[in-house]
């Protein structure tokens, strides 16, 4: 490999709204956040396990499903240097 060449890192299977957050670094937190939190939301909604919860109850969770990883990264694009 060429001392220039970056090794691809792959996207983890599961993470968790922190990890996304230092994955898309530089993007601010709260811009982050937002993102997978609207797209964790929209998933949920029509999922039998969550529909008597509220929108907060919904997106109060730490960990992102793989789906909802997925969908993120093909709306916002993939952080240099990962693919899936």
């Amino acid at each position: 490999m060429d001392s220039q060449e970056k090794k691809i890192l792959k996207i983890p299977y599961v993470l968790t709204k922190n990890e996304l957050v230092r994955l898309c670094h530089p993007l601010s937190e709260h811009k982050v956040r937002n993102r997978i939190n609207t797209i964790i939301y929209d998933i949920r909604k029509k999922q039998e396990a969550y529909k008597d919860l509220t929108k907060k109850q919904i997106i109060g969770t730490h960990q992102i499903e793989r789906i909802e990883i997925i969908e993120y990264f093909e709306t916002y694009g993939l952080p240099p240097g990962y693919e899936f």
